[in-house]
């Protein structure tokens, strides 16, 4: 899955192509996700897995909500 920060619609790679000020957001989340014990490539997709487990996926939905925040308050 991958989130994109962006205020248009994506619908193919050339509208997917970050601005500045969207690669900065991706770099916030990124990195908070890490923070947050969360690994996600560093253009922003992150794996998900048919092994995992609940609690697993509870914490990326946590990582990722907590990383939104950092992205939105550093707007």
């Amino acid at each position: 899955m991958k989130l994109h920060f962006a205020e248009r619609p994506i619908g193919d790679y050339r509208s997917a192509y970050m601005t500045e000020a969207e690669a900065k957001r991706q770099s916030v989340f990124n990195l908070e996700l890490l923070n947050r014990g969360v690994l996600a490539a560093g253009h922003g997709l992150i794996a998900l897995s048919l092994p995992m487990r609940d609690s697993d996926i509870g914490t990326i939905v946590r990582a990722a909500s907590d990383a939104l925040a950092q992205v939105a308050s550093k707007r």
